[in-house]
């Protein structure tokens, strides 16, 4: 920018006049909640009924103001044209790169690109082929690729795809060879969680809705296993509180399955969330399509378990190991599936 301490003054005079702006009216109302024997007000509650008339046209009044006040200020146009200009410099950016039976997945932005499109290889140096590309898919509307998960054999691939850079949207499964869509489709979805290894199947999270207005549509998910060409209603609930109440899963957490090439003889589930110590599950994989999984606890977060890796009847484990609350140490030793880490760590099979 030709002259970015005029900008910055500008901006710095905006914020110490802002006094003498007057911001659209905000309503207060008397409301309180009393929390063992103290009281609090909250006046602004009204404000939290998103869908609620009065709320709407207050933030949408919030909104106009804002820009108005904006787009007044000196040097805004010639900072965004310098930020695009940046942002052309930069180069084609590759990730989720992701290898199944010969084949390599990933996605793909290009130069000046705002989205990546999905794309894949027969071979690390085969001929790059367009799977998805979420800014043409419906004509006038802005989506973006969430994740996607391609099956064992490289010959189906399932990816999320959102409306306007949602975390949740639609889940569509793609044969890879003719780029044509099953009329699987799955709505509102985080992605595929694994597929079967014969790739009829995969397990994914089930949720209550989309709506990021609704505070419960995150409460309670659901991991279902769908069938291809099944109807939805059809699809198996094998791991959540509604059909394992004994296992008491948090509401707030993400249940969730998967299978693991090294080790088929068990399907395994876990809760997702923002703790960095994983909670595991599992059970024998044939009990996958029965309708009472025997789900036994393979570790729990206060065994503080950060990573595992499964191989036949064995699971690799890192834990974070603390000492004299000052140092952090990690090791890594074989479990034998059925007995709980911090056993063995007693015994001091810390190798």
């Amino acid at each position: 920018m030709k002259n970015p301490i005029a900008l910055c003054a500008a901006v710095f005079s905006f914020l110490s006049a802002s006094a003498q702006y007057h911001y659209p009216p905000t309503k207060t109302v008397d409301s309180s909640d009393t929390y063992f024997g103290v009281t609090y007000k909250d006046p602004y509650r009204w404000l939290e009924y998103t869908k609620q008339r009065q709320a709407e046209t207050w933030f949408k009044q919030q909104a106009t103001y804002t820009d108005s006040v904006l787009n007044k200020l000196n040097g805004r146009d010639e900072l965004i044209a310098e930020w695009k200009q940046v942002d052309k410099q930069f180069p084609v950016f590759y990730s989720d790169l992701t290898y199944e039976n010969g084949r390599l997945f990933y996605r793909k932005t290009m130069t000046g690109e705002s989205f990546a499109k999905l794309y894949y290889r027969d071979g690390m140096n085969g001929k790059e082929e367009l799977l998805f590309d979420p800014t043409t898919y419906i004509p006038g509307k802005t989506f973006s690729l969430q994740s996607f998960t391609p099956s064992h054999d490289g010959k189906k691939i399932g990816f999320v795809y959102s409306e306007k850079g949602a975390e949740i949207g639609t889940l569509k499964v793609m044969m890879v060879d003719t780029k044509q869509f099953l009329p699987d489709s799955i709505s509102p979805s985080i992605g595929i969680g694994s597929w079967t290894f014969d790739n009829q199947a995969f397990s994914y999270s089930s949720m209550k809705s989309a709506d990021s207005k609704d505070a419960t549509s995150r409460l309670n998910p659901k991991a279902k296993l769908h069938i291809l060409g099944n109807e939805l209603s059809e699809d198996a609930d094998i791991f959540s509180n509604a059909s394992y109440p004994a296992l008491n899963i948090d509401p707030k957490m993400h249940p969730f399955v998967f299978l693991d090439e090294d080790s088929k003889d068990y399907i395994f589930a876990g809760l997702g969330s923002s703790q960095k110590e994983l909670t595991r599950y599992y059970a024998p994989a044939e009990q996958l399509n029965s309708k009472n999984i025997s789900w036994n606890v393979l570790c729990k977060a206060s065994d503080k378990l950060i990573h595992l890796e499964y191989i036949n009847d064995d699971v690799y484990a890192i834990l974070i190991i603390m000492l004299q609350t000052i140092k952090s140490w990690q090791r890594a030793w074989p479990i034998p599936i059925g007995q709980m880490p911090l056993q063995l760590l007693r015994k001091g099979q810390t190798g």
